[in-house]
This record gives structure tokens, sequence and C-alpha cells, in this order.
């Protein structure tokens, strides 16, 4: 009873019918539930953890082995980036398999609740807590790290910059990984593929570089190659990848749509 009194009545388009509801439904299951909490205790351990034992453990019992910062800096993007990646498509695979599985989603669209509304209050619940547990929490605790190693704060704007790259990566993955979810019912071509994606798109695009030699540059996969010159303060070479990420990451969303659409509710 309670949470059907949390459900009021709102007036939005056809499309985002039911949109407010769904999204306090889902930002919920995150931030009411602790699963929040438990979530920072994991992402801490697993990045700031790890980069803690290199940067802080390591070094007492051998000096020698002390990082210098650029090599540090590239350390930190690249493990950031793998594990980020794997957590964001962990996380979002059952997010719209579960819902089929469990006869939730049938549930939901019996209800006012359009299918836009449905796909898109599962995206931006998931994006938010994956923005603030993973990528600004983690960033900022890393941030924090490598200035109290230096003996003063660091340029941010580099940081910024690396941030931002990693995040329209992990957008990519997201909006992947939830489109993989309207289209199988299981949860293992899901993970499966978008796995497969994340490892395989740099070796698929450079076999393919002969005869097209502009692929390599454009697969969303450069993104974490320049988050570490960015945050080394470098050049970057190109933002094709950024241009095909982000016109990717729109494009997922809209199949989503449109193939959650065809489901026999």
């Amino acid at each position: 009873m309670a949470t059907m009194e949390g459900l009021k009545p709102v007036s939005k388009s056809r499309w985002l019918h039911g949109l407010g509801n769904m999204l306090r439904k889902e930002n919920y299951s995150w931030w009411g539930t602790r699963k929040w909490w438990v979530n920072i205790l994991i992402w801490t351990a697993m990045i700031n953890g790890f980069i803690a034992l290199i940067l802080w453990a390591i070094p007492l019992s051998e000096p020698e082995e002390i990082i210098p910062l650029p090599e540090a800096l590239q350390l930190f993007v690249t493990l950031f980036g793998a594990f980020a990646t794997i957590g964001v498509i962990v996380i979002a695979q059952g997010a719209i398999v579960r819902e089929k599985q469990t006869g939730t989603a049938e549930w939901v669209m019996s209800s006012p609740v359009s299918h836009g509304a449905f796909i898109l209050a599962k995206l931006i619940a998931n994006a938010l807590a994956i923005l603030v547990i993973i990528v600004l929490l983690q960033g900022l605790l890393f941030y924090a790290q490598i200035s109290l190693r230096e003996g003063a704060l660091l340029p941010f704007a580099p940081f910024a910059a690396a941030t931002a790259l990693v995040t329209l990566s992990l957008a990519f993955f997201l909006t992947l990984t939830l489109m993989l979810g309207t289209i199988f019912s299981s949860r293992g071509p899901v993970i499966g593929i978008a796995i497969a994606v994340f490892i395989g798109q740099d070796i698929a695009a450079q076999l393919l570089a002969k005869p097209i030699p502009w692929l390599p540059n454009v697969v969303p996969q450069r993104l974490l190659e320049f988050a570490q010159l960015a945050i080394n303060e470098q050049p970057i070479p190109s933002n094709s990848s950024l241009i095909v990420a982000s016109s990717l990451s729109v494009l997922f969303v809209l199949v989503a749509i449109w193939r959650f659409g065809r489901e026999e509710f």
C-alpha cells in the first residue's frame, strides 16, 4: 500500500507517460536500500584500495618501487576504465532481463507506463548511480590520494577531462547492455556480447585496418587511451571516437525503446 500511495498521477506526453513514477521506483532501488553503500564499499575497495596498495603499501617495503607521477596517473585510468566498464556491464545486464524473467515488465506495462518511459527510467537511474558511485567518488578519492602523495594539489582540469572521457565510454557500454537486454531474454548473451565488444573491438579494428584504415581511430575503445593522454595534459589526436561513441549511445537507446515496444505483454 505504501508503494501504491507513492504513485502520483502526472501529466506527460504519451511517449514519456509514467516516466516520473518509474524513475522514482528505479531511484529507490538504488538509494532507498543498502545497495548504494554496499556498492560504494565494493568499488572503493576494488579501485582506490588497489591504487592505495600500489601508491602506499608497496613503497613502504620496497622504496625503489615508487611509481612516477605520469605512470601512476596512467595506471589509474587503465584500472579505472577496465574495472568500471566491467562493472557497468554487470550492473546493467540484468536491469531489463530480470524484469522480463520475473514478469515485472509485463505487470508494469499493464499500467499506464510507456515503453519509452520504462527504458529511460532504467537508463537514467543506473546512469546516475554509476556516475556518483563509480565515476565521481572514485575519481575524487584517487585525486586526493595522488595529491597527498605528491604533497600538493595537482591541476584539476586534466582529471576532469579524463573523467569525462571515461564517462562517455561507460555511457556507451551502459546503453549497449541495456539495448541487448531488450533483445535477449537471458543474461548470458547480454553480458557475453557486451564483454566481447569491450575486449574485441580494438582487435577487430586492427584486423580491419587495412581495408578500413580509419576504423581504429573511431572505435570507442580509443576513449580510454585519450583519457590517459588527457590526465597527463597531453593533446588528444582526434575527436572521432567521441562523436562515434555519443552517436552510438543515442542509437542504442532508440533501438532499445523500439525493440522493447515490440514485446508482447
